[in-house]
């Protein structure tokens, strides 16, 4: 009996200790998720499970699981540059327009900037995006796509957007101008608030949409850069733990995405 009960308690123990050790790494370096949309295509694919990296903005309650309000205000906090891939919590609107609880998109425009939309391009500050494309790539989205490589259905224009700041990135849609948020009146973005969107741009859930809204300072979480691993199954089976391990794609492990 004594054999047994010094067994379980160091299983216990162990258990434990990695416990503690995953939930501090998790606060305060890098924290996997997995992307269960398509919005940030082609460069975040749904069923990549990507690192937060914590740390970069400083710290905050959603620094915590469940967004404990642990501290009254952010430490440590740097603003993002524009381009970044940023984590944050999501809103109630945000929520109700489909999105998860933490949600991820590019930061293209900062507190007071200006932004416009005319015939599908994006000026910021009243200075064009320049946008050229740069072939095409095909998601595998669904069982349908996945199961049929001849499928044509989810095949993209592949662009190179240029922000008028210099910084490059790719973006993807159905030809040469998005099919949805081809105008948007001119916004100021508040304070303490970020304009983002998606790189998907035919479909991607974003400011672009009146409803959702500004991400603001206080909900972003991290910045996304590093890609942990893929797992290739459709949208519905993604959360199937027990078929990870032979949808597992070696191709996408610990992938950093460069750009343009």
């Amino acid at each position: 009996m004594g054999k047994i009960m010094r067994f379980v308690f160091g299983v216990v123990h162990k258990v434990v200790i990695f416990s503690l050790v995953y939930v501090l790494v998790s606060i305060f370096l890098i924290q996997p998720v997995l992307i269960d949309r398509s919005d940030m295509a082609p460069n975040y694919l749904m069923g990549d499970v990507v690192f937060i990296r914590k740390y970069s903005y400083g710290y905050n309650k959603n620094s915590f699981p469940f967004s404990l309000p642990l501290l009254p205000t952010r430490i440590f906090g740097r603003t993002p540059n524009v381009g970044d891939v940023i984590a944050y919590v999501t809103t109630k609107d945000m929520q109700e327009q489909g999105e998860g609880r933490i949600a991820l998109k590019r930061v293209l425009a900062l507190p007071g900037d200006k932004v416009s939309i005319r015939n599908g391009i994006l000026y910021i500050n009243d200075k064009k995006n320049y946008i050229q494309r740069d072939g095409g790539v095909k998601l595998f989205e669904n069982a349908a796509t996945q199961s049929d490589p001849n499928n044509q259905s989810n095949i993209y224009d592949r662009f190179v957007e240029e922000h008028h700041s210099g910084f490059k990135y790719h973006t993807i849609q159905k030809g040469p101008l998005p099919r949805l948020y081809k105008t948007m009146e001119k916004v100021i973005v508040p304070e303490g608030h970020f304009f983002v969107i998606g790189d998907k741009r035919d479909t991607s859930i974003d400011t672009r949409v009146e409803d959702y809204g500004f991400v603001s300072m206080e909900s972003i979480m991290g910045e996304v850069k590093v890609i942990f691993f893929k797992i290739n199954l459709p949208k519905g089976e993604l959360r199937n733990y027990a078929k990870w391990l032979k949808s597992y794609d070696s191709d996408r492990f610990l992938v950093k995405v460069q750009n343009p």
